[in-house]
C-alpha cells in the first residue's frame, strides 16, 4: 500500500530497499487508484531504467495521476530541478518515436546498432563539462544524468547519455550493462552471439552528422584510450568488423548499398573545395560556414546546435580545407558571471585570417558573427576557472611572438 511509503510520499519502483524508502512491486498502473484517492500525489518517483516497455507504459498512466511538480529519477544524488511530470512525458514520446522505427524482425545487433545511431540525434554532450562540474552547478549534474531529463533537454555527460541508451534497450527487451571507467562511462549489452562493447557518447558526433560509428562493436582491447580502461572489464566480448559493421548498418537503412555511410558535410567541404570561383582562405572558409546555414542548400544548422558534436565534426571539415592552423573552443561574455552559456568560436591563425574570430548562433534567429580579434577580446572571456592565457592573445599584437598554432590533422576515417 502506498500508505506504508514515507511522509514525503515517495514511490520507489527500484526493486531496491533503500533507508526509509519501501519498495514497490507492483506495476505501477495498480497504483492509479490509490494515487486519485491521496489528498496529496507523490512527490517522486524513483524508477530503474531497465524496466520493460510493459513497465513504462503503466507509469505514463500513473504520472499522469500525480501533480504537474512530481519528480521521475534513476538517479540517487540530490533533489534539484529534477524531470517533473511534463519533462518525463516528453522524453517517453521522443523513446516511443525510437521504438516504432525499430524493426522488430532486426537481430539484436541491428536494434543496437540503431539505437546507438539514434543517440546523436536526440542528444548532445554538456558544452565545457570539464569546467562546469568545477563550481556549484549541482542542477545541471543531476539532470545530465537522469534520463528523462537528458531526453527531454537533449543534454548529457557519459554516463547519462550511457543510461538513456539502456532505457531504450531495455525497452526493446535487450539486457545491457554501464561500464564505469575512471572518468568515463560507456556500455556492455548482451546479445545471442555474446557481448558488444558500445560508447554511444564518443559516437554522438558520428550519429548527428551520418558517419561511421568508430565506437560500436569494439573488442575491449582495441580500447587504447585511458578514459576506457574499467577496473573490471567485460567478459565474452565480440569484435565487431568493419564489413560486419557496414553491411549491419546497410540492412537497417544507414549505410548505402555499397556500405558507405553518406556524411553529408564532408559533401559541402568537397563542394567548396570544388568552386574555382573561391580565391583564398578567407573565401573557402566563409563559403563553408555560409553553406552549413544556407536555407535552399543542405542546411545544417540544427545539427550545428549540437556544440560539442559539431566541434568533434570541424577538425576534419576545416583540415579538408587546408587550413592548417586553428583553434575552435566555447567561450563566454564577460557579463556571463557564472560562465553559464559557452559560445562556440573559431579562429585560424592563418596570416589572411588572424585578425577575425566566428561565433556560430545558438539559436534560430541568430546568424554566423565575424568579429574583429580586439573588439572580441573586449567582450569574451574564457572559463572562470580556466587560469590558462586564452589563445586568440598572441594575435592581438603583431608585435608578440605569434606563438604555436593549433595545426589539427584531418581524421576522417569516420567517412564513407
Amino acid at each position: 500500500m502506498i500508505e506504508n511509503i514515507t511522509n514525503e510520499k515517495v514511490l520507489d519502483f527500484t526493486g531496491e530497499k533503500s533507508g526509509t524508502f519501501v519498495k514497490l512491486t507492483h506495476s505501477p498502473e495498480e497504483y492509479i487508484e490509490q494515487v486519485k484517492k491521496m489528498e496529496n500525489t507523490p512527490t517522486l518517483i524513483k524508477i530503474n531504467i531497465k524496466n520493460s516497455q510493459k513497465f513504462y507504459e503503466g507509469l505514463k498512466k500513473l504520472v499522469k495521476e500525480c501533480d504537474d511538480n512530481v519528480c521521475i529519477k534513476n538517479i540517487d544524488k540530490g533533489r534539484i530541478n529534477i524531470p517533473n511530470k511534463n519533462e518525463f512525458l516528453k522524453s517517453e514520446e521522443i523513446i516511443d518515436t525510437i521504438l516504432s522505427e525499430v524493426n522488430p524482425e532486426w537481430s539484436t545487433k541491428q536494434k543496437v546498432a540503431y539505437v546507438h545511431y539514434k543517440m546523436g540525434e536526440i542528444v548532445s554532450y554538456y558544452p565545457d563539462w570539464n569546467f562546469a562540474k568545477q563550481y556549484n552547478d549541482a542542477k545541471n549534474e543531476e539532470n545530465l544524468r537522469n534520463t528523462p531529463s537528458v531526453l527531454s533537454n537533449g543534454l548529457g555527460v557519459c554516463d547519462g547519455i550511457t543510461f538513456a541508451n539502456m532505457s531504450i534497450l531495455s525497452r526493446l527487451g535487450i539486457d545491457s550493462e554501464a561500464i564505469n571507467a575512471k572518468n568515463h562511462t560507456y556500455l556492455c549489452v548482451k546479445t545471442e552471439e555474446g557481448n558488444i562493447i558500445t560508447d554511444p557518447t564518443w559516437d554522438l558526433f558520428l550519429g548527428l552528422f551520418k558517419g561511421k560509428p568508430m565506437y560500436f562493436g569494439k573488442d575491449y582491447n582495441e580500447l587504447t584510450a585511458p578514459e576506457h580502461l574499467a577496473e573490471k572489464p567485460p567478459e565474452n566480448v565480440l569484435s565487431i568488423s568493419e564489413q560486419e559493421l557496414r553491411e549491419i548498418y546497410t540492412s537497417i537503412g544507414i549505410a548505402g548499398k555499397d556500405g558507405k555511410f553518406p556524411v553529408p558535410i564532408m559533401k559541402l567541404v568537397d563542394k567548396v573545395n570544388d568552386n574555382r570561383n573561391l580565391q583564398n582562405k578567407k573565401d573557402k572558409l566563409e563559403a563553408f560556414f555560409s553553406g552549413l546555414y544556407d536555407e535552399n542548400g543542405e542546411n545544417f544548422r540544427k545539427e550545428c546546435y549540437h556544440t560539442c558534436e559539431f566541434m568533434d565534426i570541424l577538425g576534419p571539415c576545416i583540415s579538408r580545407l587546408e587550413i592548417g592552423k586553428f583553434d575552435y573552443r566555447c567561450v563566454y561574455k564577460k557579463d556571463d558571471i557564472k560562465c553559464e552559456k559557452p559560445i562556440l568560436i573559431f579562429h585560424s591563425g592563418e596570416e589572411e585570417l588572424r585578425d577575425n574570430i566566428y561565433l556560430f548562433p545558438k539559436k534560430d534567429g541568430e546568424s554566423l558573427e565575424c568579429m574583429d580579434i580586439k573588439e572580441f577580446d573586449e567582450k569574451f572571456k574564457i572559463h572562470n576557472n580556466d587560469n590558462s592565457t586564452p589563445f586568440w592573445e598572441k594575435y592581438i599584437d603583431k608585435d608578440k611572438d605569434k606563438g604555436k598554432d593549433i595545426d589539427k590533422e584531418n581524421t576522417s576515417e569516420f567517412e564513407k
